[in-house]
Order: structure tokens, then sequence, then C-alpha cells
């Protein structure tokens, strides 16, 4: 991941350097953003990735063991209560243009 998406996309956030967060990244990969967020959150931080791709979900379990890494279909992966995390993202890197999505719970905004 490229430094300059990685730190917009912090700012994006709003999070604070050793806080702890539960955050759910869909489309994971094989996980470098969740890797680069352990980095920066709290030990007591939940890390969850969603991938479809089994290949990159195994590859993403050896590189990251404290993320916790889900092979599903993204219809199928809904089974957490409402407002459990504090954070949902969702970026696509295609070429030069970059999107970032940040849905936050209600009462955070």
């Amino acid at each position: 991941m490229k430094k300059e998406l990685f730190k917009k996309l912090l700012r994006l956030l709003s999070l604070e350097k050793d806080q702890n967060y539960d955050v759910l990244d869909f489309g994971c990969g094989s996980g470098r953003l969740l890797g680069k967020l352990h980095k920066v959150v709290g030990n007591g931080s939940k890390l969850i990735g969603f991938e479809s791709s089994q290949k990159s979900v195994e590859k993403g379990r050896l590189r990251y063991p404290n993320v916790e890494f889900q092979h599903e279909k993204f219809i199928d992966a809904f089974s957490f209560p409402d407002e459990c995390f504090y954070s949902l993202n969702s970026y696509i890197y295609a070429g030069r243009k970059i999107e970032l999505e940040n849905i936050e719970k209600p009462e955070l905004r």
C-alpha cells in the first residue's frame, strides 16, 4: 500500500495511536491495510478482514497473525450485530484514481 494512501486513510478514520478499535475491512486481499493498522492501533484492537480469494486469505494469515481473516462471499458475511464496529472501510486503488469511504456509527458523527 502506498504511504500517501495509508496516511490519507488514517486521517479519514481519525484513529488515535495506541487506542483500541474494532475495524472491519471488506475485500482485504492479503491484509496489507490491516497489517499496517495493527502497528498503529492498541493491542486490544480487533482487526477483521473479509476476502473472497482463499489464496489471499491464506497469505494474509501467514503474514499477519494478529488479524482475523474470513474467507467468504461478502453478501454472506454479515453476521455481526448492528453498530458493533467503530468503522467500516473500503478503498479502491485503480491506477491513479483513489476512492475512500468511511461509514461510522451514527453517534460518532
